[in-house]
């Protein structure tokens, strides 16, 4: 059940970036954890899933990120608009798992509305 309501939830927000002419500029060195366990390898396409701490829908996703990772042509990183230490300490296990970027840092901003959770699908290169 909850496999086909993420798939639902992923096919209705995921953005193919078309009015973005580039993913946002993600640095290795504003990583909230500095190896985590699915780092990006380069993959063709990139999935970022964008959303807030206190968000129950971003909630439901980041809790079952597993099934977005599991595919073998993107990589999953995760953006969240709170501080770095709330982040952390909200979700210290995705940010050992995936790699996790505080929008706070980074102030990536996109031309839709600034609500989350959002996915967006970028290809690389």
């Amino acid at each position: 059940m909850i496999k086909a309501l993420l798939t639902v939830v992923a096919m209705a927000c995921v953005s193919l970036a078309s009015g973005q002419p580039t993913a946002p500029v993600l640095p290795d060195s504003l990583l909230l954890h500095a190896q985590p366990k699915h780092a990006r390898q380069g993959k063709p396409f990139q999935a970022i899933v964008y959303g807030g701490v206190n968000c129950g829908f971003a909630r439901v996703l980041i809790e079952n990120i597993d099934q977005f990772g599991s595919c073998a042509q993107w990589d999953v990183v995760v953006v969240l608009t709170d501080s770095r230490e709330t982040i952390l300490k909200t979700y210290p296990l995705l940010a050992r798992n995936y790699p996790v970027f505080s929008n706070q840092e980074i102030n990536w901003s996109f031309k839709k509305d600034d609500i989350s959770p959002q996915t967006f699908l970028f290809r690389e290169g």
